[in-house]
């Protein structure tokens, strides 16, 4: 089992944060900025996302092709963690 953590910038376009791979694994998201991350797919809104508050822990089960992306008012930095 291999775990890979990383800081990503989310700003106003939206902004890769993973993608699976082909086996599957989990990706837990934890909104470290000031501002709501909306997350969804790569056409993702902040109408039609879920919200990630700031301060906000989620994980999501992802397999590839699979992408998680997100979208913020203003550069929101986010950590996220993978887990194969």
């Amino acid at each position: 089992m291999a775990f890979e953590q990383a800081t990503v910038t989310i700003g106003a376009e939206p902004t890769l944060i993973a993608t699976g791979d082909r086996d599957g694994e989990t990706i837990t998201v934890r909104n470290t900025g000031e501002n709501t991350v909306w997350l969804g797919a790569d056409t993702v809104t902040d109408t039609a996302g879920f919200p990630l508050n700031a301060g906000e822990v989620i994980s999501f089960d992802v397999k590839g092709p699979e992408a998680l992306y997100g979208i913020a008012d203003d550069d929101t930095p986010i950590r996220v963690l993978r887990h194969e």
